[in-house]
């Protein structure tokens, strides 16, 4: 009656380590075939190089130049009839119209310059997020967060060539005019 305890005994351990080995070469396959196992889950993106190449941002940083240089010729008009002013009173009339003016120019330029990087980050943010979910990643990391990474993750150049594509209409200029 000993015998059969002992041969069921050997069976059980026999199946326990058949199936042991079994989950352990599961555990070692799967990845799938390679191709899948070497795919980078992880995306990485150089922010400034994007800022730097992308058209989008070219155009963005164009339209704040442009905006820049029309306020700064207001007030060169400015300083230019305040230093013709003959009469002390008109002098300083102007003057504090164009502190006036210089209040409202540096709000609408502060004001379109966080109008347009928000635009801009938020076109960046959604042809990133496209991109991580075509290619399966779980995130996208920008260059200066990884230590180290394979250039096979860096997307940079997709990115940029992706932002290119897209139509983004920042709308009218502001009025550098101060309200009445």
């Amino acid at each position: 009656s000993d015998a059969p305890d002992k041969d069921e005994m050997m069976k059980k351990s026999v199946i326990l380590g058949g199936l042991l080995a079994l989950s352990m070469f599961g555990l070692m396959g799967m990845g799938g075939n390679k191709e899948e196992a070497v795919k980078p889950t992880v995306g990485i993106v150089q922010t400034v190089q994007v800022y730097e190449q992308s058209k989008l941002a070219k155009l963005a940083t164009e339209r704040l130049e442009k905006l820049q240089s029309e306020a700064m010729a207001r007030l060169e008009k400015e300083m230019s009839a305040a230093e013709e002013a003959k009469d002390d009173v008109k002098k300083q009339r102007i003057q504090v119209e164009m502190q006036q003016q210089l209040y409202t120019m540096q709000a609408a330029l502060e004001a379109e310059q966080q109008k347009v990087l928000q635009t801009l980050q938020g076109v960046m943010q959604k042809v990133i997020g496209a991109c991580r979910a075509e290619k399966g990643m779980t995130v996208v990391l920008e260059a200066g967060s990884a230590l180290s990474y394979d250039q096979a993750a860096d997307i940079t150049s997709e990115i940029v060539t992706r932002l290119d594509q897209e139509k983004v209409d920042f709308g009218p200029l502001p009025s550098l005019e101060p309200a009445p």
